[in-house]
């Protein structure tokens, strides 16, 4: 982080890990992050860095509880996000720094900068594709499973099962991971949370219904 933010910002940046503030904080910071010193260009900073995945909630409480203890400013260091929860943050003058790809800390100036961001669509409306793609990895339990091997799973080209990661991505449905460079789809153990998660996501397939106001005595056909 201290190499990827001093090639971005271009000047020094001093980065120190601070042992001391863990205990003025509640115990669960501890375990949840490394918090760090940072100075740039004589600004003293803080930084918190997540040691696993932390929702978005967590992390604007999380920050702004570091803020309140220390006086100074505070960042987030994240080694990956979702696209979703990146929007949010500068939304909300959040700042923070993706590893290798985004620096966004209003408080020195610096608004934005990007290395190797993919730009995803807006998406207002889950597709049915990408609703079949997701249903198929809920019932087949997906582990793992990249783009290409999702595409030959559902029938489609390896350009149409991109654009529903995309989808899922945008749409913050939390079933993506990454292995190595590859998104993937790991579908947890708990399908019951997945559901509560995308009901509200999913599209009914009927798109209209008509109630007939007599009975047409239709008979079944005899074979």
């Amino acid at each position: 982080m201290k190499e990827f933010l001093e090639k971005t910002l271009r000047q020094n940046v001093i980065m120190t890990e601070n042992k001391e503030v863990y205990k003025k904080l509640p115990l669960a910071y501890c375990g949840r992050y490394d918090i760090f010193t940072v100075e740039t260009n004589g600004v003293l900073w803080m930084a918190i860095h997540p040691k696993d995945n932390v929702g978005l909630v967590m992390l604007r409480r999380d920050r702004a509880g570091v803020e309140k203890m220390t006086g100074l400013n505070c960042a987030i260091f994240l080694d990956r996000t979702t696209f979703y929860i990146k929007e949010k943050m500068m939304e909300e003058g959040i700042p923070f720094v993706i590893e290798g790809k985004q620096v966004f800390l209003p408080f020195i100036g610096y608004l934005l900068s990007k290395e190797n961001e993919r730009e995803l669509a807006p998406v207002y409306l889950i597709s049915f594709l990408t609703q079949k793609m997701l249903l198929m990895a809920i019932y087949e339990r997906w582990n793992e499973v990249k783009v290409s091997d999702a595409a030959k799973r559902i029938g489609v080209s390896t350009k149409s099962a991109s654009r529903c990661f995309d989808e899922l991505e945008y749409l913050n449905i939390d079933v993506l991971g990454m292995k190595g460079k590859s998104r993937v789809i790991n579908i947890p153990n708990d399908r019951k949370q997945v559901w509560q998660q995308i009901e509200n996501v999913l599209r009914n397939p009927v798109i209209r219904r008509f109630v007939l106001r007599e009975d047409m005595k239709l008979e079944k056909k005899r074979h």
